[in-house]
C-alpha cells in the first residue's frame, strides 16, 4: 500500500468534519447520555495518565453493568500501564528481556490474532476506545518485531488492521491529536532552537538535530531509568539504546548520558544470568550477545582507563575457545552454531552453523585486538576470519564465487544453512539471518586483519567486489536480476560497499576504487570524498527532518527501547512521501571524522570536552598528520573547550584557530588534549598540524 499522504490526510479530515457534524448514530446516541459522555470525554483527551484516571474512575461508576466494568477494567488495565508504567509497574531486578520490560511487558496481550478486548460491533459504546489501543499496539508490534515489519503479507495484515481501528477511534474522539498523528495529519514537533543568520545552515539543521537528541537522551534517563540502570524495554532492548546515543556519549561530554550507560550496564552484570559474564538464556547469536557486545563495546570506548571492562570482554574468550568453536571437518575454526549460551551449544542441524552475525559477538574482542594488538585474541581473529575468506570463494550450493556466504555449517564447514536457498540458511523463524544481513561487518573484521596483520588475503572480498561493482556488473536494482545471482547479490550490497571502500582507501591508500566513491556515497562518506558542503547540508537537513514527528512518537509512545526512532516507522509503509531515517552514525561522523562503522575499526579522531548545547562542528580532515575542523558557537560569550585527539600519531603540532597560532602540542601516549576559546556566533576553523 503506497497512499499519497497529502490526498489520504484531506480525506480522513473530511471524513471527521463529517461524522462531527452529522447526528449519526454514533453521536446521537451518546449525546445525552451520562456514560457514553464520559466515555467520549476519555477517548478525546490528550493527557495520557488523565485518560488512566478516567478509566479508574468510570470502574467506580455504579451506572456501568458488570459486563461494562470487565471491558472497563481491561481498557484500565492497559492505559495505566501505558501511562503509568514508570511509576507503577517498573520492577527493578527483574532478568527477563522484553516480556518483563514495563514498557512493552503487556503488549504480548494484544496480536494481530491475539484479541486482549472483547470484539464489538463498531456501534459498540467501547467499540472506539478499544480501537484507539489495539492499534497502537499492534502498531508498537509492527515496529518491533522483524518477523511482522520483514515479511510483506504479516506487515499488510498489521498496517490494514491498525488503519482500520484509527479510522474508528477517529471518528469517534475528532479531537484526539495522538490518533491524528497516526493517521498522518500531525502537527511537527517545533523545533527547540531557532536558526541563527549567522551560521551556515549545515551548522544551524546540525545544532537543531543536537538540541534534540540531547533533550531526549535526559527525557529517558529523567523519565524512564529505574533504580537498577533499566529503561522499561527489557535488558537485551536496553543496552541497545546507546548506538543511537553515540552522537552525544561519545563525541561531548555528557555527565548525565554517561553516567547513565554505566548504572544500566553495572545492573546487567549484577544479575544471576550474567553471574559467568555471559547471559544463561539460550537463543541466537543476534540475541544473546547483545547484553555483552552491546555494554562492552560502548565502555570500552567511554572509559578505556577502566580496565574491568576489558576483563569481562576477554572472560567471554574462554567460552568462545573452548564451547562456541571448534575446528570443522574440513580443517577450519568456525562458530558450532548460531544458538548458544555460557553452558551449552544447540548443535541441531538446522541451528548448527556460523554466521555474519557473530561478528557482533566479537566486536568488544575486535576492538581490544585494535587497541592492545592482545595476540590471543588476535589467533582466533586471524583463523576465524581465514575460514570466512575461504568460505566467500566458493561456489557450493549455488553461492556466487566470491559472495561472503550467510552462513557455514558445522561440522561439515559447507558455505550455507540447510535451506534450500543459499540466501536462506533457515537457522532462525524470521528472515533476519538473511543475505544480505551483517555483510557490511564482516567487511569491516576483514578490513581490521588486513590493517593488523598487512596480509593482503584479508581484502580478497572487499577486492572481489569492488571489481565487480567497478565494471557495471550490478548497475541495476535487485529486482532486475535473478534471485541469488551474483548479480543479484550484488546489488543487494551497493548501498553498504561505500562506507566500506572509504576506510579501505584510508587504511590501504588505494584509490583505484574512487569512482564508486563518487557516483555512491552518501552522508559523510560522500562529503569526505568531494567536500561538497551544499551537498553535506542536504543530508544535515534530511537528519534534521527524521525528528520533525510529534515528540510522543520519541517519547511516551515508545514502547521497546531499541526502537527509539523508529515509532513513526510504519508512516514509510504506505505514504508516498518518506520521512528520513535518523542516522546516528552520520551525525557522529561529521562531529568526529569518523567514517564507516564505528561499532568495527572506530576511526573517530576526536572528542570535544564540552556540552552538545550551543555548537556545531564539522570535521573535514581526520588523519594520523593532520586534524581540521570547522566549529560554530551558538552563545553570546566566548566559549573555552577542550578536545582530545585519537588519531593524531605522537610527535610535535601547532594549533591555529582562525589561522592564529594558538600554541604548539606535544602528542605523546598519554598526552593527547588541548584547550581552546571560541568567539560568540562566528564561523571558526581550527587546524592541528604536525611538523618536524
Amino acid at each position: 500500500m503506497n497512499l499519497d499522504r497529502k490526498d489520504f490526510i484531506q480525506a480522513i479530515t473530511a471524513l471527521a468534519t463529517v461524522v462531527s457534524f452529522m447526528p449519526t448514530k454514533l453521536f446521537a446516541q451518546y449525546t445525552n447520555n451520562p456514560l457514553e459522555k464520559l466515555i467520549l470525554k476519555i477517548g478525546n483527551t490528550n493527557d495520557e495518565k488523565r485518560r488512566a484516571k478516567l478509566l479508574e474512575d468510570a470502574l467506580k461508576n455504579p451506572l456501568f453493568s458488570s459486563n461494562e466494568k470487565e471491558i472497563l477494567g481491561k481498557l484500565f488495565f492497559i492505559a495505566d500501564r501505558w501511562a503509568n508504567g514508570f511509576e507503577k509497574y517498573a520492577n527493578p531486578g527483574s532478568e527477563g528481556n522484553e516480556s518483563s520490560g514495563y514498557l512493552c511487558g503487556f503488549i504480548r496481550e494484544c496480536k494481530i490474532d491475539r484479541f486482549f478486548f472483547p470484539q464489538l460491533e463498531e456501534s459498540n459504546l467501547f467499540s472506539p476506545i478499544i480501537a484507539f489501543y489495539r492499534s497502537r499496539m499492534l502498531l508498537a508490534h509492527l515496529i518491533q518485531n522483524g518477523q511482522i515489519s520483514l515479511v510483506p503479507e504479516n506487515r499488510n495484515k498489521y498496517i490494514n488492521e491498525s488503519l482500520r481501528l484509527l479510522k474508528i477511534s477517529q471518528r469517534s474522539y475528532p479531537e484526539n491529536e495522538l490518533i491524528k498523528g497516526y493517521l498522518g495529519n500531525y502537527k511537527p514537533w517545533n523545533e527547540i532552537v531557532e536558526a541563527n543568520q549567522k551560521a551556515p545552515d549545515w551548522a544551524n539543521y546540525q545544532r537543531m538535530v543536537l538540541e534534540k537528541l540531547t533533550y531526549l537522551i535526559h527525557w529517558w534517563v529523567d523519565n524512564r531509568q529505574i533504580s537498577d540502570g533499566q529503561f522499561g524495554g527489557g535488558w537485551g532492548d536496553d543496552v541497545e539504546m546507546w548506538r543511537n546515543w553515540v552522537p552525544v556519549l561519545f563525541a561531548f561530554e555528557d555527565k548525565k548520558a554517561v553516567n547513565s550507560k554505566e548504572k544500566l550496564f553495572e545492573g546487567l552484570y549484577a544479575l544471576s544470568k550474567m553471574e559467568k559474564g555471559y547471559t544463561k538464556s539460550m537463543s541466537d547469536v543476534e540475541h544473546t550477545s547483545e547484553e555483552y557486545s552491546d555494554p562492552l563495546t560502548c565502555m570500552l570506548n567511554l572509559q578505556a582507563e577502566n580496565p574491568v571492562w576489558e576483563k569481562r570482554a576477554l572472560q567471554v574468550l574462554d567460552y568462545i575457545e573452548n564451547l562456541w568453536s571448534g575446528i570443522n571437518q574440513r580443517g577450519q575454526l568456525q562458530f558450532k552454531s548460531t544458538w548458544f549460551n555460557v553452558d551449552t551449544v544447540d548443535l541441531n542441524d538446522k541451528r548448527a552453523c556460523d554466521s555474519p552475525y557473530h561478528t557482533r559477538l566479537v566486536q568488544p574482542l575486535m576492538l581490544i585486538w585494535l587497541r592492545t594488538g592482545n595476540e590471543r585474541v588476535g589467533r582466533f581473529m586471524k583463523s576465524w576470519l581465514k575460514t570466512w575468506v575461504e568460505a566467500t570463494f566458493s561456489e557450493e550450493n549455488g553461492k556466487p564465487n566470491g559472495i561472503v556466504p550467510t552462513a557455514i555449517h558445522w561440522p561439515d564447514g559447507k558455505p550455507s544453512g540447510t535451506g534450500e536457498n543459499w540466501w536462506q540458511p533457515e537457522n532462525y523463524h524470521s528472515p533476519l539471518y538473511d543475505y544480505p544481513s551483517q555483510q557490511e561487518n564482516m567487511y569491516e573484521c576483514f578490513l581490521q586483519a588486513y590493517h593488523i596483520t598487512k596480509d593482503e588475503f584479508y581484502l580478497n572480498p572487499i577486492r572481489f567486489v569492488a571489481e565487480k561493482i567497478l565494471l557495471g556488473v550490478a548497475k541495476n536494482n535487485t529486482e532486475d536480476y535473478k534471485e541469488g545471482s551474483l548479480e543479484w547479490s550484488l546489488a543487494k550490497l551497493k548501498d553498504s560497499i561505500p562506507e566500506i571502500l572509504i576506510k579501505y582507501r584510508l587504511i590501504t591508500n588505494d584509490f583505484s576504487f574512487d569512482s564508486i566513491l563518487e557516483n555512491d556515497a552518501k552522508g559523510y562518506e560522500s562529503f569526505i570524498f568531494e567536500k561538497d558542503v551544499q551537498k553535506l547540508t542536504k543530508s544535515m537537513n534530511e537528519l534534521r527532518m527524521s525528528l520533525s514527528l510529534p515528540e510522543e512518537f520519541f517519547t511516551t509512545e515508545v514502547r521497546w527501547t531499541d526502537r527509539l526512532f523508529a515509532t513513526g516507522k510504519y508512516f514509510n509503509y504506505f505514504f508516498a512521501e518518506k520521512i528520513p531515517v535518523f542516522n546516528a552514525g552520520f551525525l557522529f561522523s561529521s562531529l568526529t571524522g569518523s567514517i564507516g562503522n564505528f561499532k568495527f575499526l572506530p576511526v573517530f579522531g576526536v572528542q570535544w570536552l564540552t556540552s552538545s548545547k550551543e555548537i556545531a562542528i564539522l570535521t573535514e580532515t581526520n588523519s594520523t598528520q593532520k586534524f581540521e575542523a570547522q566549529l560554530f558557537h551558538f552563545g553570546n560569550d566566548s566559549r573555552k573547550m577542550g578536545a582530545r585527539f585519537f588519531n593524531l600519531e605522537n610527535g610535535n603540532y601547532k594549533v591555529l584557530l582562525n589561522a592564529k597560532q594558538q600554541s604548539q602540542l606535544v602528542i605523546t601516549d598519554k598526552i593527547k588534549e588541548i584547550e581552546i576559546t571560541l568567539p560568540p556566533q562566528k564561523l571558526s576553523k581550527l587546524q592541528i598540524e604536525k611538523f618536524n
